[in-house]
């Protein structure tokens, strides 16, 4: 791999393997790469993910995310919107709302009903199914229906940066 240079403090990076790493770069501040490569500044400690197949990566984390087993975050249902290439307007069409609510939504604005967030739900899965023309080989309808809207606990999605298929929840310290 190339020579990495830290931008902060211009001192070498090196890799280091099999860490943990908050993937913020997401777009979410709650998913972590598990098992990751890493770059790391002997200097002043800054990290940078090795990402080799970001597109298997992102579509892993956007089938976690709608497969959570909790209500959807604002920050949740941009990242499933952006993962199909939607625009904001597309999305709200296709959900039968207002894209100024969809906005709302996205941005923490305004709660969602549990419907709009299952509509949510299968509305990616079946748009994902059109875009990649394969059939998504779990129980879609009956995962989504098992969500539980009682009891919102903040949740960490944690993906295996070497196959992130798989994946996890759990509850944040925070929630704990």
């Amino acid at each position: 791999m190339a020579r990495m240079v830290c931008d902060a403090c211009k001192t070498e990076m090196t890799i280091v393997s099999g860490e943990t790493y908050r993937y913020a770069e997401s777009g979410l501040d709650n998913v972590y790469l598990l098992n990751a490569d890493l770059y790391e500044c002997e200097g002043c400690g800054e990290q940078l993910p090795i990402l080799h197949r970001i597109e298997e990566l992102h579509q892993a984390i956007a089938r976690a995310i709608a497969f959570k087993p909790a209500p959807l975050s604002g920050a949740e249902i941009r990242f499933l919107r952006k993962e199909l290439g939607l625009s904001g307007r597309k999305w709200a069409a296709l959900l039968h709302i207002d894209h100024t609510t969809l906005s709302r939504w996205e941005n923490e604005g305004q709660e969602r009903s549990q419907h709009n967030d299952l509509l949510i739900r299968h509305v990616f899965f079946r748009m994902l199914e059109e875009q990649t023309w394969r059939l998504v080989r779990e129980p879609v309808a009956e995962r989504i229906a098992s969500i539980d809207y009682e009891s919102v606990v903040e949740q960490d999605l944690l993906v295996n940066a070497d196959n992130p298929s798989v994946n996890s929840y759990r509850a944040t310290a925070a929630s704990v």
